[in-house]
């Protein structure tokens, strides 16, 4: 009974193994099953295609900064004094020397100068000096004497002009007044600013530009300025200028914009967010910015030619806008190029199969 098993399994794994070898024998008789790369290489490529076009390509590069005047000057007591009384108001225009603020002196003040005592001091030397000038000129006063009472007016000019500074404070430029800092009866030191005079028909903003921006700044660009202080508007400027060197330690890059501001609407202080528009806004010539390939080679597009056959044309690129590229390479309008499955074509003559899009 036992040797009847022991034929019995021995017959099975006999069958068990000739069956594996045929299946085997079978298998390795079939042709191998061709890869993705062999089909599309002898059927062609499925892509999708973009046809190239002339549009405006520009980008935004964000960037903050706060509004000054195109000139502006803080207006400071030369020495402390009392605020006696304002000769105007937030948003006057002022000529450059019309009177801003009359002060009183400080009798205490080691700064302080009496203005009336100086001016009869000085009026009396200088009517002095009138009078005896004649009398120089006759040999009646030696060249020392009249020298000597000369100097003393000078002096004595030069302290009330002084004084005179102390007390009444005129506007150094020509401007509108944008801030004051003291009101009447109070001392104003001689260093913190009393009012603020600033020309606001034309303003400037001060940006700061990190390193990767800098390059594709110049001036002349187009800038779109908005400020939370007026909502919902948007202003239009130009770069006027640019530092050529980083600023120590921020590593960043000044830029200086101009805008013109004949209603006043943006004061000195406005904080402001600007996008400087990088680019044309003339049409040129441009590519999706998906469908250029990257590479040791320099950047080139897939283009399906009239036969529709690949072929690779190495382009320059531009600005982007995030979409699109302007280019600069042997294309035209019309030309169809490659975006999805460019990384598929390979290599130049391989067919193109459209699935959408040109």
């Amino acid at each position: 009974m036992k040797g009847n098993l022991r034929a019995i399994l021995a017959l099975c794994a006999c069958l068990t193994l000739f069956v594996a070898l045929r299946v085997m024998r079978a298998r390795s008789q079939e042709p191998p099953t061709p890869s993705q790369d062999d089909i599309e290489e002898t059927q062609g490529v499925a892509v999708e295609l973009e046809a190239v076009g002339f549009r405006p390509v520009q980008r935004a590069i964000t960037l903050f900064g706060t509004v000054e005047g195109a000139a502006q000057a803080e207006v400071v007591a030369t020495s402390p004094n009392i605020l006696e009384r304002l000769h105007v108001a937030v948003g006057d225009e002022v000529k450059a020397g019309q009177l801003l603020a009359s002060m009183r002196t400080v009798a205490l003040s080691p700064l302080a100068y009496p203005y009336e005592p100086l001016k009869v001091q000085a009026d009396a030397l200088a009517h002095e000096v009138e009078r005896l000038e004649p009398l120089y000129a006759q040999g009646a006063l030696t060249d020392q004497q009249f020298r000597e009472l000369k100097a003393k007016s000078d002096a004595a000019s030069a302290q009330l002009d002084s004084a005179r500074a102390a007390v009444r404070i005129t506007a150094p430029i020509t401007g509108t007044v944008t801030r004051i800092d003291f009101r009447s009866g109070e001392l104003v030191p001689n260093d913190r600013p009393l009012m603020q005079v600033a020309c606001i028909d034309t303003v400037a903003v001060e940006l700061m530009a990190e390193a990767g921006d800098i390059a594709a700044i110049a001036a002349g660009q187009d800038v779109q300025v908005r400020t939370a202080a007026l909502p919902g508007q948007v202003l239009h400027g130009t770069v006027a200028e640019r530092s050529l060197g980083a600023y120590p330690v921020l590593n960043q890059f000044r830029v200086r914009v101009v805008l013109d501001n004949p209603d006043h609407a943006l004061l000195p202080g406005f904080p402001v967010e600007a996008a400087v528009m990088v680019g044309s806004a003339e049409p040129a010539l441009a590519v999706p910015l998906r469908a250029v390939l990257e590479g040791e080679a320099g950047a080139a597009v897939w283009v399906r030619d009239p036969s529709g056959l690949a072929l690779r044309v190495p382009v320059v690129l531009g600005v982007d806008d995030g979409r699109w590229v302007a280019v600069q390479g042997a294309l035209s309008p019309g030309q169809a190029v490659v975006t999805l499955g460019k990384d598929r074509v390979r290599h130049d003559g391989r067919k193109l199969i459209p699935v959408a899009g040109g």
